[in-house]
């Protein structure tokens, strides 16, 4: 499959953003995902570019309008007078006003609709160094989550009887990658409730991120602003 069709298929949400990752690492692609980021990049630029263009035209029809009217007038011997009267003009500016502020709410939706925000604030999440939890290790999760195998994460995860933050945390970013965002606001959910419970902070602006975008996700975009407000005015906030 070519390069230009697999991200094609990803900005169609054909295909999950990991499964592009890997189709395009079997294209030999050096930084599959930097690729995709500067293709989603491009086609939100075209977009914007578009409606602009419609907003400019809606503006430049108006100022034809305004124009026209200034030169349709009739001379009278008592001076010249403007055959439409204030009334109509103030109107036909407000009616155009209206128009040019639709169009730009429009714009504004389609460019900050909860998909693409969620396309130009991601981050993607490395873990540098293996976090000592104190437990002895029976699983190769953090392993798995280094090499992009999310599913093997998500397995080994459903497997264990009992996980700790740091387990929850690495499933809930992997059922994220996956395309599983109600699975993957749960599992974040729940890592917050036990930070809240044992008064701890592990993995807890992480989770609360992630959170946000999995609410994005879901077109849940009254708990995603919370989600995110809330980290804005943390000044700890690691995010």
């Amino acid at each position: 499959m070519q390069i230009e069709n697999i991200l094609d298929e990803l900005l169609q949400n054909k295909i999950t953003r990991p499964a592009a990752s890997a189709l395009l690492i079997k294209e030999s692609v050096t930084d599959a995902n930097f690729e995709i980021d500067l293709h989603l990049c491009a086609a939100n630029a075209l977009r914007r570019y578009e409606v602009l263009k419609q907003v400019q035209a809606v503006h430049r029809s108006f100022v034809a309008s305004r124009n026209y009217y200034e030169k349709d007038k009739i001379q009278t011997g008592k001076g010249i007078v403007i055959k439409m009267s204030p009334k109509k003009w103030i109107a036909g500016v407000a009616a155009s006003i209206i128009i040019i502020t639709a169009s730009w709410f429009v714009y504004q939706y389609s460019v900050t609709n909860s998909s693409t925000l969620y396309t130009e604030i991601y981050q993607p999440y490395n873990i540098n160094t293996d976090r000592g939890m104190g437990e002895i290790k029976t699983h190769n999760m953090v392993q798995e989550f280094k090499q992009n195998k999310y599913d093997a994460v998500i397995k080994t995860f459903e497997t264990l009887p009992v996980t700790n933050n740091r387990e929850k945390f690495l499933a809930g970013y992997a059922y994220q990658q996956a395309g599983n965002y109600k699975q993957s606001l749960s599992v974040f959910q729940q890592l917050l409730q036990n930070n809240k419970q044992t008064n701890t902070r592990l993995y807890n602006d992480a989770a609360e991120f992630y959170l946000g975008l999995a609410y994005l996700k879901l077109n849940d975009n009254r708990a995603a602003a919370g989600v995110f407000e809330a980290i804005r005015k943390n000044p700890n906030h690691t995010f």
